[in-house]
């Protein structure tokens, strides 16, 4: 198991509150760069309805991760009549809560889905983040295909 430290957070606050999360191996919670590209993942509830501020990821039972760039070949005009570069986001792959244990994934690129069961008694990897308030510690259980 390793620990990543991010730098950042609030500075010159107390930091009083650990908070710790257990959340399947495909999850990120701090966005991923490459390049000019940037993942982002969001959660959402069981009625499909983001959820801001996850507390509790017993509660999340949809993850979507966006990928967000800047389309250079594209551009509109603003509120000022200046020539902009076009923002993309779109959905690149989304995880569904299926079962007790059980995942679906959709691979919106390959237009692929498979079928992902949880280990949550195998730790895989933990991060230590700062937060606002304190410290988020985040377990990555083992999600696996049942094929594999």
């Amino acid at each position: 198991m390793g620990a990543v430290f991010l730098a950042g957070g609030a500075q010159g606050q107390q930091r009083n509150d650990t908070a710790r999360y257990l959340v399947p191996d495909f999850y990120k919670p701090v966005p991923g760069t490459s390049r000019d590209t940037t993942f982002k993942f969001e959660c959402y509830n069981r009625h499909d309805s983001i959820i801001n501020n996850v507390d509790d990821f017993e509660r999340v039972f949809f993850y979507s991760v966006f990928k967000n760039y800047i389309d250079s070949t594209h551009t509109y005009k603003d509120a000022k009549g200046a020539k902009q570069f076009l923002p993309v986001s779109k959905i690149v792959r989304r995880y569904d809560k299926v079962g007790k244990a059980t995942w679906m994934c959709i691979s919106y690129p390959a237009n692929k889905m498979s079928e992902l069961e949880e280990d949550k008694m195998n730790i895989v990897r933990t991060d230590t983040l700062p937060t606002s308030t304190g410290i988020a510690i985040y377990q990555y259980y083992k999600t696996t295909s049942p094929d594999k």
